[in-house]
């Protein structure tokens, strides 16, 4: 099995600047993908699944609609672009789009806190956190550890907001 290679030099830099914190604002139980727009600050945003729609179609370069089809059946064309790579792109994408993930994982935190709280919705917040696990059957190491990064932050914070409440 070819066995992919990246240096620290090919992990892209951050896409924005990154999120401490949420603007105080309601949370919202769904997401209208039609009209939304992928230019606002992710601080911005009430609904994880949004966050994570919005930074899906900026990294992949995609329209919202088109993103969310990334997540269909179970995250399968995710989860196959993380075992494959993305054509003409390679795994480029997923390492900007983690990279951003990551950089906003405390906004990311406190929508799916505030979700969950409000809401009582345990299905977006187990497919949130499932989706964001699709790293993890990548063949590329890198990725990998991204992803495993990104869910034990996500876990830590969210741990901390559990205490704190």
């Amino acid at each position: 099995m070819n066995e992919l290679k990246f240096e620290e030099s090919q992990i892209p830099m951050l896409i924005s600047e990154p999120q401490t914190y949420r603007k105080i604002k309601a949370v919202k139980p769904t997401v209208d993908i039609i009209n939304m727009a992928t230019d606002l600050p992710l601080a911005y945003l009430d609904n994880s699944l949004e966050l994570l729609l919005q930074t899906l179609a900026r990294a992949f370069k995609l329209k919202p609609l088109t993103a969310a089809g990334l997540l269909t059946n179970n995250n399968e064309f995710l989860k196959t672009a993380c075992c494959k790579g993305v054509k003409h792109y390679g795994m480029q994408p997923l390492f900007e789009w983690y990279a951003e993930l990551q950089q906003n994982v405390s906004v990311l935190c406190e929508l799916m806190f505030d979700e969950y709280a409000e809401f009582e919705n345990k299905k977006q917040f187990t497919e949130v956190l499932k989706t964001i696990a699709s790293g993890l059957v990548s063949q590329c190491e890198q990725l990998v550890s991204q992803t495993y990064f990104m869910l034990v932050k996500c876990f830590e914070l969210l741990d901390q907001k559990s205490q704190i409440m």
